[in-house]
């Protein structure tokens, strides 16, 4: 989990400048309102902190790169930007199916994980580092829409438990949708967009563990969104269905058991 997200405190910019009505800011609000660029090549979207933080994961949401595109990201641990101490290199953003998993005469060749959801959204996951400033540099030449746009960006420090999900992990798409049958007998409904719920058992935290979800409970709470990813890095629908931007619907609550601590979430995503 990135519970405290850095990159809401940073100065943010993109060189070549974003559309004027969708500026980079856009990323560091929660709202879905999306931050936009004309450029399709070497994009570049600067972060600078004025004291150093603590990095080692990174995620831009709700992005409309294509399986072609890269992205490459560069911490510099001082405000000039002249000591690089972690550069990802280039990598694509949204890696095509692997032919295995491609539904043959349905989709084309090059289609993500992402091809037919009305989002997508791209990773990284590193040792921490102490850095002041990140560039991250957007590249997508053959971007059917003419542009690179996305509407969230999380980095920052992450936190995982020792022991991961206990069995029994709970996952569902979930509607507001209501309905109401007509005198004529159709059941009608009023549809709404799906969101997904997790629901998930902590049982095996130790003393480690303790204070720092403690803290998440104290600084995160019911107010913030994070950024989860249950199995980071498997790659595929497994990480994709169980990776969101997210916010916590019940108070973290923690239970001394002998010599360990549990602790049941609630998350919906955000």
């Amino acid at each position: 989990m990135i519970t405290v997200n850095e990159g809401d405190a940073a100065t943010i910019t993109a060189i070549p400048a974003a559309v004027a009505t969708m500026p980079t800011t856009n990323l560091q609000n929660p709202f879905r309102s999306k931050m936009r660029c004309a450029t399709l090549t070497n994009q570049v979207i600067k972060l600078v902190w004025p004291s150093t933080k603590i990095l080692s994961g990174l995620a831009l949401l709700r992005h409309n790169l294509t399986s072609q595109a890269t992205w490459q990201v560069q911490i510099y641990s001082d405000a000039a930007a002249t000591l690089l101490v972690w550069d990802s290199g280039a990598q694509l953003a949204c890696p095509a199916k692997a032919l295995g998993d491609l539904s043959w005469g349905i989709e084309p060749l090059g289609a993500s994980v992402f091809t037919g959801w009305a989002y997508a959204f791209s990773t990284m996951w590193f040792a921490p580092v102490a850095g002041m400033v990140v560039v991250i540099t957007l590249s997508d030449s053959a971007n059917p829409d003419g542009f690179l746009q996305a509407a969230r960006l999380f980095i920052g420090n992450y936190i995982e438990p020792i022991n991961g999900p206990s069995y029994g992990l709970k996952l569902k798409w979930t509607e507001s949708t209501r309905q109401r049958r007509t005198d004529g007998g159709s059941l009608r409904s009023d549809a709404t967009e799906p969101y997904r719920s997790l629901t998930v058992s902590l049982d095996w935290l130790d003393e480690t563990d303790r204070p720092r979800l403690l803290e998440v409970g104290r600084l995160v709470g019911l107010r913030k969104d994070i950024f989860l990813s249950i199995y980071p890095g498997k790659g595929g629908a497994l990480e994709r269905d169980n990776t969101m931007q997210c916010k916590f619907t019940n108070d973290i609550e923690l239970t001394t058991s002998v010599g360990r601590y549990t602790a049941p979430l609630t998350l919906q995503e955000a």
